[in-house]
């Protein structure tokens, strides 16, 4: 039987593409009209964002950057 870790949930795997993505941890509900889809994220959530999309969402304090095993994702 496979054992769940947090690396199961936030580390991309050979399936996941991460290229210009970046994870974060999301502060607050909100909605968010995409260029891929519509985003409906929540308090707590930690997500790969596409780049852009991450980045306006750090510089409004709605999100942060995180890290994995002390390197930035990306």
């Amino acid at each position: 039987m496979n054992q769940l870790t947090l690396e199961t949930f936030v580390c991309p795997s050979d399936i996941q593409e991460s290229k210009g993505q970046i994870l974060v941890l999301i502060m607050r509900n909100l909605n968010v009209a995409w260029t891929d889809r519509n985003w409906y994220l929540h308090s707590q959530d930690i997500v790969y964002l596409d780049e852009k999309l991450a980045s306006v969402l750090i510089m409004r304090g709605t999100a942060r950057k995180l890290e994995v095993d002390g390197h930035a994702s990306a």
